[in-house]
């Protein structure tokens, strides 16, 4: 750039004389103006679910299942088990993780046959796409919608070995949630025990879906109440990645165990409660 061109102003550099910046500038906001407009007039949808799976805003969309966050694996011999070879198999694995355990401690921590309802007539695969059809067809005509007045008394629990597990799960049967009767989450990862106490203490609960120690904490404190509970689903199609299911881990083996021989779990087990085998 020689001397006389470093003294020009820069309009006359651009080619630009100041009325044209002016006018530029004028354009530059008033397209600005009009693209706020649109923004503020057709505004983002909120999600439909908050922490925890509280409902904070309705849709007219149809419930869609979601897909899990990993490829679903599952052990599709479960499906073919009735009540006798799923309580032979709990026990079996119970020696297996427990060999110095005696006959009467084997007796007394086996769940008996008489827990499960039988569900090898159901045809098809024990899915999280089928899960929701699953409990209708085992639901003895119960709305899976509707829940009792008192909060934190569902009718139903699904169990299962881990948090990643129970959120797909309960992703799969979110039709079900009502803004009367939540689909609660209730496992330790990320969430605090007063977290979840405080959940079941304000809220109309239909379905509980959660882990096995996080769901005996809140029944053992009080905050989880059995009460309406008839449907216990023990979530033992899902595997892992290295084909392990809910009792082929040894500390969910026992965790479970320690759930179902609670003396609050067992008494209702001998009533009108029942085990389902998913």
């Amino acid at each position: 750039m020689s001397e006389v061109d470093s003294h020009l102003p820069m309009s006359s550099m651009s080619g630009n004389t100041p009325a044209e910046i002016a006018q530029n500038k004028r354009k530059r906001k008033r397209e600005k103006e009009k693209t706020n407009k649109r923004t503020a007039e057709n505004p983002k949808v909120p999600k439909l679910e908050t922490d925890h799976g509280r409902i904070s805003n309705s849709s007219s969309k149809p419930w869609e299942p979601k897909k899990p966050a990993k490829p679903e694996t599952i052990n599709e011999s479960i499906a073919n088990m009735d009540p006798n070879l799923i309580a032979d198999y709990i026990s079996r694995q119970l020696r297996r993780f427990e060999k110095e355990i005696s006959a009467v401690e084997l007796e007394d921590r086996s769940v008996s046959t008489g827990s499960f309802l039988d569900t090898t007539s159901y045809g098809k695969e024990r899915t999280l796409e089928n899960l929701p059809e699953f409990l209708e067809t085992f639901s003895n005509g119960k709305q899976l919608n509707t829940t009792s007045q008192t909060p934190g008394a569902p009718h139903t629990i699904i169990v299962t070995a881990a948090a990643l597990r129970a959120t797909d799960l309960a992703r799969s049967v979110k039709k079900f949630q009502t803004k009367d009767s939540m689909v609660a989450k209730l496992f330790a990862k990320h969430i605090k025990l007063s977290e979840s106490i405080d959940l079941c203490r304000s809220t109309r609960i239909g379905l509980g879906v959660g882990t096995p120690a996080r769901l005996l904490a809140l029944i053992l404190e009080g905050s989880l109440k059995l009460d309406y509970v008839d449907t216990v689903v023990l979530d033992m199609s899902g595997v892992n990645e290295k084909q392990q299911g809910i009792f082929d881990i040894r500390e969910t083996h026992k965790d479970v165990l320690d759930l179902l021989n609670t003396p609050l779990v067992k008494s209702r087990l001998d009533g009108k409660m029942k085990l389902l085998a998913y």
